[in-house]
């Protein structure tokens, strides 16, 4: 044997050997996050109630953790139907898209069936709902519907917030192996960071599903390390009394800051003592929190890399490095082992093809404790979404819920629940038809603790027949009937006139055009089509709620100003128990025309929605009328299509009254004065002819 020193670190023969796939990665990572959320900024306002936490909370969870908003789930959710969902919405869009490279490595160059396409499929939670059975049984139940498929490898790993990433490196290292039968890989982290009405600012959830197979466009590179240590910092005894763990704060961050320094010893060691951001572009870690602890731990393991740099050099690290990371975070929330995945996607879809060619350091963790440190090189763009783009369907079937909300205590409560149906969006009023028809939902846990999902939830039919099973029989699986469901969605409320009136005003008053000013976001290249450029574009608008055309509850006078002074003056009209009133003169071309302003203010205008109007219908303002200003008419000519009772002769006197009241709509009239006459101005008339012109 060679001699070797103390510093010499031992590499297996076989690393990289010619009997090993060739850069197994990452080919895509499939997200899931639930609809509900709450944004921050409201939940501090909320917590600085006296009655809460006080003002000292105001800019805590914005400025001070560095988060924007927080996902969750209520009762009909848990991490068993976010893998569900998960493994069907990644297999719907491999079909969809046709990424199914199988072919590639069959001995007769078909394409494996999608559902009959992963041999391996392993799932890493903290969120455990069994002692014994596992999370990616339920899974299989849809490859067996699906593609009456039972081969595949893998069970669950857990380890506090480590399970998902153990997970992820047992893919890899089996898609490497020389046991691997050229199927796919999948692992699948999914938790529920739950969070009790009384911390809500620490809730967030989501699930991912990675899929690994070689020659990937993010594939895994050089050389990892860990760090696996006994510590009594964070744990959850069986049979203790709720989801949340047992858990010393402050000593969790120390070991999980101990893990930092020892993983990245020994991957620098590995990599012949040279500093790792000298050979790596970004970085991943694992949050249990906020960005401040993903800060924290960049600081750390920047003084481990270069000790003498600079406060300025740190903050431009931060930028480059870190940042493209923790989008996602932000706008999803800590969400256990989950977090890295998310936070490697986060790099990928704000990088896109600027990240080609670069390497990115993860860093995972898991209380108790658990951790590694592992790089990957970006050769390609991933079969995902530009982040811009992605998050247009991030908000679509959002539900945002004020912070006040008690919906995902609903979802705490069920802890140790047997002989339950959950009721969390029934009880808080949310739209059954909100359900999304792609999503898995916990539809009942029987008496024996046994778990039924349904996709679509409470607006889903039957599942066709061709795909049950003769389980479902023999082991009495609940039917579909037994369980709520809501067929028909129900007409939409008609809108009584006053609306109809009041969203006209809205829509004259507040043009979309005047309030909407479309800014360029992003440009990016389509991975489905190098042709073809995805183009997002931000709507920004300051268009008012339509509460803007309420009255404001004030006290206001009101002018009229009419064609009878050739629109020159404005006059008052005089008020009676909240009627403005004012009596037009028909003069001798037998109609006149006018419009109001309130508060003798020209860009205060009140005029009728539609041109030469006649009363009791829609009226706009204040406002400053446009270019093509209408206005009401009184017609008191005899021609078709006039209304009978306006019927005069010039000098005939017409009441105008208008009202506007506070919690009421705008609303002018006229009546005719019987019997009244009244001065008009006469008209001057001209001849012009060849004699003068």
């Amino acid at each position: 044997l060679a001699e070797f020193d103390d510093n010499m670190v031992l590499q297996r023969c076989a690393m990289g050997g010619p009997n090993r796939q060739r850069n197994v990665g990452v080919h895509t990572i499939e997200i899931y996050h639930p609809q509900f959320y709450i944004k921050q900024i409201e939940m501090e306002e909320w917590d600085s109630r006296p009655d809460r936490y006080g003002p000292s909370v105001i800019g805590k969870y914005t400025k001070g953790i560095g988060m924007i908003e927080g996902r969750f789930p209520t009762d009909d959710e848990d991490p068993v139907s976010f893998s569900m969902t998960v493994t069907h919405r990644l297999i719907d869009r491999m079909q969809r898209v046709g990424f199914n490279m199988t072919g590639q490595y069959a001995p007769d160059g078909q394409t494996i069936n999608a559902w009959n396409a992963f041999g391996r499929l392993d799932i890493g939670s903290e969120s455990l709902i069994d002692r014994s059975k596992s999370m990616k049984s339920y899974v299989m139940d849809l490859f067996e519907r699906y593609g009456d498929e039972a081969n595949v490898e893998g069970v669950d790993m857990y380890n506090a917030c480590y399970g998902g990433q153990a997970a992820g490196l047992a893919v890899v290292n089996w898609v490497e192996s020389d046991r691997w039968d050229g199927r796919y890989g999948l692992a699948i982290a999914t938790d529920i960071s739950e969070a009790h009405s009384a911390a809500f600012f620490t809730v967030g959830a989501a699930c991912t599903g990675t899929l690994f197979f070689p020659e990937a466009p993010v594939a895994h590179h050089s050389h990892r390390s860990s760090a696996i240590l006994h510590r009594l910092d964070f744990f959850k005894p069986v049979g203790w009394k709720s989801m949340a763990p047992l858990v010393d704060g402050k000593y969790s961050i120390d070991a999980y800051m101990t893990c930092i320094e020892l993983c990245y010893a020994t991957l620098r060691k590995k990599l012949n003592d040279r500093p790792v951001f000298q050979v790596s572009d970004y970085n991943v870690f694992h949050t249990g929190g906020g960005y401040h602890v993903v800060k924290k731990a960049f600081e750390r393991m920047c003084r481990a890399d270069d000790p003498n740099s600079s406060y300025e050099q740190k903050q431009q690290l931060v930028q480059d490095r870190l940042i493209p990371s923790v989008h996602l975070l932000k706008i999803i929330g800590p969400c256990h082992t989950v977090s890295s995945f998310l936070n490697m996607s986060s790099v990928i879809m704000s990088q896109w093809e600027k990240a080609l060619g670069k390497v990115l350091i993860v860093f995972t963790y898991g209380s108790g404790c658990a951790a590694s440190m592992y790089q990957l090189r970006f050769d390609d763009l991933a079969w995902m979404e530009p982040l811009n783009a992605w998050k247009v369907g991030f908000y679509r079937n959002a539900i945002h819920m004020p912070p006040w909300t008690q919906i995902h205590d609903v979802y705490i409560d069920t802890w140790m629940k047997f002989d339950y149906k959950p009721h969390g969006r029934e009880a808080f009023s949310i739209d059954p038809f909100k359900y999304e028809l792609d999503a898995y939902y916990l539809m009942e846990i029987d008496k024996w603790g046994r778990r039924f999902y349904h996709r679509g939830g409470a607006i889903a039919p039957d599942l066709d027949k061709q795909y049950r099973l003769r389980a479902d029989q023999a082991e009495g699986r609940p039917k579909r009937n037994t369980w709520r469901y809501v067929k028909n969605k129900p007409a939409p409320k008609e809108k009584v006139l006053e609306d109809e009136w009041k969203q006209a005003e809205y829509d004259m008053v507040y043009d979309p055009a005047d309030y909407e000013e479309e800014q360029l976001v992003d440009e990016r290249m389509a991975k489905t089509n190098p042709n073809h450029k995805i183009v997002t574009v931000e709507i920004a608008s300051t268009r008012p709620a339509i509460d803007a055309v309420d009255h404001d509850a004030q006290p206001h006078t009101y002018q009229i100003v009419g064609s009878w002074s050739n629109y020159k003056e404005a006059e008052d009209m005089y008020e009676e128990d909240g009627l403005f009133q004012y009596t037009v003169t028909v003069g001798e071309n037998g109609w006149e025309d006018f419009y109001l302003l309130q508060d003798n203010q020209e860009d205060k205008k009140i005029f009728p929605a539609a041109e030469r109007s006649w009363k009791a219908l829609p009226c706009v303002g204040p406002h400053r009328g446009g270019d093509k200003l209408k206005k009401w008419r009184i017609d008191a000519r005899d021609v078709d299509g006039n209304i009978e009772e306006d019927i005069g002769r010039p000098g005939d006197q017409y009441l105008v009254v208008f009202q506007w009241k506070p919690g009421s709509l705008k609303n002018l009239e006229w009546d005719k004065l019987e019997g009244e006459r009244g001065d008009f101005r006469r008209g001057a008339y001209h001849i012009a002819g060849s004699w003068n012109c």
